[in-house]
């Protein structure tokens, strides 16, 4: 539902919530800036990053047809959320400067998995 408002433009969020989300947002920055900081990561706008991570991801969810189609399936299964969190990942970690420990070729270890939280 709340995905539903926020695609139809919000009309209904009050301002609490609105000021919740943007202070989140503010605060869950300061991890990227602290990460570049430290030189763990190229700079980028982190904002901007959350914006870019929230889009690729949601897309399922509310694109799904899209994506079946163009994957050329019926369903959508673990296995292609996986492949796309990977994804996902791999752009953005690729894309952000991030080297994973023990991935000289530019490829994450068979046995490392990307954590998916929501």
């Amino acid at each position: 539902m709340f995905a539903n408002e926020v695609v139809h433009g919000g009309r209904f969020l009050s301002r609490a919530v609105r000021r919740h989300m943007h202070a989140a947002t503010a605060e869950k920055a300061k991890v990227f800036e602290s990460w570049m900081k430290a030189g763990l990561m190229d700079p980028v706008d982190p904002v901007h990053l959350f914006i870019l991570l929230w889009g690729a991801t949601q897309f399922y969810a509310d694109f799904g047809v899209m994506a079946k189609n163009g994957l050329g399936v019926k369903r959508l299964t673990r296995a292609h959320f996986a492949a796309g969190a990977e994804t996902i990942a791999q752009i953005v970690l690729n894309g952000c400067g991030i080297r994973l420990r023990g991935a000289a070729s530019g490829r994450r270890p068979a046995d490392r998995r990307v954590k998916v939280v929501c």
